[in-house]
């Protein structure tokens, strides 16, 4: 047998490739034995046929589809490798700036899920510290009601992935004074993190500042606000702006969840 043949076996092993791979590869015509055993019916590949192999491995592990495989070694053309190499390198940067998006989001869900558990488990007012929030917004005329509510904040995660956004997951009211210094629902509001391919056309700002806060249940609701309303009436605290804040506190179960007043002062 020629010293310059090998058998099927013999491939897997030295080249890192199962003997499976190697039949579908010769099935679909990516790359075919040099020679085969007229009485045997065995398969040999030669030694020319090692650079292929090598193609084929760096190919594959970029996810190159064994189709694409076949129509660049068909071709026989370096250039034409290189360029398609390159695109390749492009949509490989995409999947990475993809995934890191993906993280983002996924650390900024744990982050405001494991901030609400902790606001939850306050009942009492607080002070804090809020810094500036950009936010999506949406203007209301009149209070919404649950059904309304829900459509109307379903149109966010469209404008956030229209404008290559990240989603805080933080929505919630602003209520806003009138003329005579009573407080109504002026518009609705989507939280969002940039990066650096965000579009910025659209956003507000909510303002940093001291926030006096108070979580509340829809069953402890009238009672937490006529608490906070009486805290502001004694310590002589006129709001500028009243936020009602939904908290991811429990996403599985509604009846579970609260949501916040944050009045900045």
């Amino acid at each position: 047998m020629n010293n310059n043949l090998f058998t099927i076996g013999q491939i897997a092993k030295i080249k890192g490739i199962t003997v499976k791979a190697l039949r579908f590869y010769e099935r679909i015509g990516v790359i075919k034995p040099a020679y085969t055993d007229p009485s045997t019916r065995y398969r040999y590949y030669s030694l020319d046929q090692f650079i292929q192999f090598d193609v084929i491995r760096a190919l594959r592990s970029i996810d190159v589809s064994p189709k694409d495989i076949k129509g660049i070694l068909d071709k026989r053309d370096t250039r034409q490798l290189l360029a398609y190499l390159d695109d390749q390198k492009e949509t490989a940067r995409h999947k990475i700036a993809s995934l890191q998006r993906t993280v983002k989001m996924i650390e900024q869900a744990k982050i405001t899920i494991q901030g609400a558990i902790s606001t939850v488990s306050n009942q009492s007012i607080v002070t804090r510290e809020i810094p500036e929030r950009c936010v999506l917004t949406k203007t209301i005329k009149e209070p919404l009601d649950e059904q309304e509510t829900l459509i109307q904040f379903s149109e966010f995660p469209l404008l956030i992935e229209k404008n290559n956004l990240l989603d805080a997951y933080e929505t919630g009211y602003v209520s806003t004074p009138d003329k005579n210094n009573e407080f109504h629902p002026a518009y609705i509001y989507n939280a969002v993190a940039l990066d650096k391919s965000s579009n910025q056309a659209h956003l507000s700002t909510i303002p940093a500042g001291k926030y006096v806060c108070l979580c509340f249940s829809r069953q402890n609701m009238q009672a937490q606000w006529l608490l906070l309303t009486s805290y502001l009436k004694e310590n002589a605290i006129k709001p500028r702006l009243i936020f009602q804040v939904e908290l991811l506190n429990d996403i599985f179960d509604p009846v579970n969840q609260y949501c916040e007043w944050q009045v900045l002062v």
